[in-house]
């Protein structure tokens, strides 16, 4: 698999689990701490992913996935410390690709990725929200 990756997280852990999983698929991975270098990583360089957690020291998941949205439509993957029924489905509302929990594994994130790359190469990116099905959790 050979794809771009942003890693938008707060967490030293999650990201360090997350470069680790995706490293192991070959994809090459960038990361951040805040939204204000997330939306300069996605304004610069061509992504084909983002994992962002929900909160970062400079605001939200939101910030991200707006600028991503009006920026060629980025998948973007919500990752939070904890399933939250509520925060899974105002996520998926707003547009998010995703949403994932910690501790994740390495079939979900690469499940992740494998659909992001393969709807993105077929199908508009808003098109693919409308079919979009949820991961279980």
């Amino acid at each position: 698999m050979s794809a771009k990756a942003m890693l938008a997280v707060r967490d030293p852990a999650c990201a360090e689990r997350l470069s680790r999983i995706l490293s192991s698929s070959g994809v090459e991975t960038r990361s951040c701490s805040t939204v204000s270098e997330a939306i300069r990583a996605l304004a610069t360089d061509p992504l084909d992913i983002v994992f962002c957690q929900g909160r970062l020291p400079d605001g939200t998941f939101r910030e991200v996935l707006r600028f991503a949205d009006s920026h060629g439509g980025v998948p973007l993957v919500v990752c939070t410390d904890f399933y939250d029924k509520k925060g899974y489905l105002e996520s998926m509302s707003l547009g998010a690709f995703d949403y994932i929990a910690y501790p994740f594994s390495s079939g979900d994130v690469g499940w992740i990725v494998s659909n992001a790359l393969r709807k993105a190469s077929h199908v508009p990116r808003r098109e693919a929200l409308r079919h979009h099905q949820p991961t279980a959790l």
